[in-house]
């Protein structure tokens, strides 16, 4: 809720739902003195600083500051082809991990603290996903009670090219 004016002993105020998405009137239903009156809550503290760190060829781990009265936080990432939102957390939540991606490839992250006043972003952090590791080979299978054997092999690409 937002304080918007005070008038007639009574205090009005404007209500709007996470993110600002809609708006409505309000009065107090009980006549209020000057000194009742507190102040007007106001958007979160943005969530600095952001944590970045690739845990694995497809998955990073992010991490951030609590900040006070906020609802949640929504992580949004970028891949160099736009900001996509990744995950949403609820209130006191401070971390999340972010699954699906691609091997060696570089994602921005920024965090936004919402409420239902508004809302604030972190500054960027990045981190690179790891190298994708060998592929195992699969082997038929054996004699019961005997154990599998893997073997590693190695892909390498070959570029097209002028030979």
């Amino acid at each position: 809720m937002r304080i918007w004016s005070y008038s007639g002993n009574k205090v009005w105020w404007v209500s709007r739902g996470v993110l600002g998405t809609t708006a409505q009137w309000h009065a107090a239903n009980t006549p209020i003195t000057a000194l009742d009156a507190v102040a007007a809550p106001t958007a979160p503290a943005a969530p600095n600083p952001v944590r970045v760190s690739a845990a694995s060829s497809t998955q990073i781990n992010v991490s951030w500051t609590n900040v006070a009265g906020e609802q949640g936080y929504v992580v949004w990432v970028h891949d160099g082809s736009g900001w996509k939102s990744m995950a949403t957390t609820g209130a006191e939540v401070t971390s999340a991990v972010i699954n699906n991606l691609y091997p060696s490839t570089t994602y921005t992250v920024i965090v936004a603290a919402y409420n239902s006043i508004g809302q604030a972003f972190s500054g960027q952090a990045s981190a690179t996903t790891l190298a994708a590791g060998p592929v195992m080979a699969p082997q038929k299978p054996g004699p019961i009670g005997a154990r599998p054997v893997f073997k590693t092999i190695n892909i390498r690409r070959r570029l097209a090219g002028p030979e």
